[in-house]
């Protein structure tokens, strides 16, 4: 991965050269971006923050304050993940509907930072928010299967946290009803882990089977 960052940091270094725009900066920031989210997944958390944040100061994207974000969430830096998701939904706006799914996922990620710092009010309401977004995006036959999914899987996952567990079980369970990929059926036996409802897990790990 390393290697392949350094190739791509040459090979835009010398077309902005060649061909001046800003394209190739931001080029630099999306492979800057993904390096930090492979390093991260590898468990090199604070080399793939260094990364991360190195691709913002290139050109700003959502895709790396989620990433940001995730990670903060993930290690109990939940001012940080406040400033990193804030960020990211300033850029941006209602007018596509990929902005108002981008703005969706960090509107929960946003939540969970603020309900893991103890602010149970004020992540309430971004739970809505995340809830109202995703709902924004128009009918489930009109979406890609892949994302149909995930709004159904993040909706529950915010369900759950705002109180509604049955409505939440029941819009997790759909999510690997629609869609029972490994990325949809892992996120939902892994959220339902993490609450403590086994039986419901097992049961949405045999439908992802």
């Amino acid at each position: 991965a390393n290697a392949a960052w350094t190739a791509a940091i040459r090979f835009t270094a010398r077309a902005a050269k060649q061909h001046p725009s800003e394209v190739w900066q931001q080029a630099a920031a999306i492979a800057e971006s993904a390096l930090g989210k492979g390093l991260a997944s590898q468990g090199l958390v604070d080399a793939g923050r260094i990364a991360l944040t190195a691709s913002l100061e290139r050109a700003p994207s959502s895709d790396a304050y989620e990433s940001l974000t995730t990670i903060d969430v993930q290690t109990a830096r939940f001012k940080d993940a406040q400033r990193w998701a804030a960020a990211g939904i300033a850029l941006l706006t209602d007018a596509t509907a990929g902005d108002r799914y981008r703005r969706a996922k960090l509107e929960r990620l946003a939540a969970d930072a603020l309900r893991q710092a103890g602010k149970q009010r004020e992540s309430a309401a971004r739970y809505l928010d995340s809830l109202r977004s995703w709902a924004s995006l128009g009918e489930t036959k009109e979406l890609p299967r892949g994302i149909a999914a995930e709004r159904l899987l993040e909706s529950g996952r915010a369900m759950w946290w705002i109180g509604d567990h049955a409505r939440a079980i029941d819009l997790i369970t759909k999510a690997v009803d629609f869609d029972a990929t490994a990325s949809t059926s892992s996120g939902a036996v892994a959220f339902l882990i993490e609450t403590e409802r086994y039986r419901d897990a097992l049961d949405v790990y045999y439908r992802g089977l």
